[in-house]
């Protein structure tokens, strides 16, 4: 199971929402005021200014549906939710609750560890933004360098949320390593693919294991 509490820090907020911690840009038309739509894509979130706080909080949980054999790779069951945890006005999240669910699977070759992924999300819409369901993928590979920096590259994508936008492609290059028993550490650079995902991106994360 995974918990995700992100604080975001977004220099713009009129032409994008974050969805799933990606910026997406927002179609003329794909809001609404009052319940209606809106051909005004600044109807009713018009800041070009800056916003920070707290995102939309998600929970993740993953259930091995086979093990890996050494002719067959382990499948996984993905299962997704997300709370309405930032306000909507802000362009942070949707502020309203998601679903999804889907599968996995992984295989290691040696050093090397091939995986890839499927999501069906409900991202959830309310009277400001109108949220299309939308298919979520990923295909990734990655090597192990004995306690080193595991290099990793990362393809994916999704079906647009709004109708008339791109669909966004993203292409990852990670690193990640072991910080003592129990916590890791993973650092990456994005290259967006599409007029639908940002030029360029970079983060970091830890994870610490119970």
């Amino acid at each position: 199971m995974t918990l995700q509490v992100p604080y975001i820090y977004q220099s713009r907020t009129d032409a994008t929402i974050l969805i799933r911690g990606t910026p997406t840009p927002i179609h003329r038309g794909s809001r609404t005021m009052g319940g209606s739509e809106s051909t005004d894509p600044t109807a009713t979130v018009g800041s070009s200014s800056a916003e920070n706080g707290l995102g939309d909080i998600s929970l993740s949980a993953s259930f091995t549906l086979l093990e890996e054999t050494e002719m067959t790779p382990r499948i996984l069951i993905q299962l997704y939710a997300k709370l309405p945890s930032t306000d909507e006005q802000k362009g942070l999240g949707t502020g309203e609750f998601g679903w999804g669910g889907g599968l996995g699977a992984g295989k290691e070759f040696g050093p090397w560890a091939g995986y890839a992924e499927a999501l069906y999300i409900l991202p959830g819409s309310s009277e400001v933004y109108l949220l299309d369901p939308c298919w979520e993928w990923l295909v990734s590979l990655s090597y192990r360098n004995g306690s080193g920096p595991r290099p990793g590259l990362a393809l994916s994508g999704r079906s647009a949320p709004f109708e008339g936008t791109e669909d966004p492609l993203e292409l990852k290059l990670r690193f990640s390593g072991p910080i003592g028993e129990q916590a890791s550490y993973s650092y990456y650079v994005v290259r967006g693919l599409s007029e639908a995902s940002p030029d360029w991106g970079i983060g970091i994360f830890g994870y610490l294991d119970f």
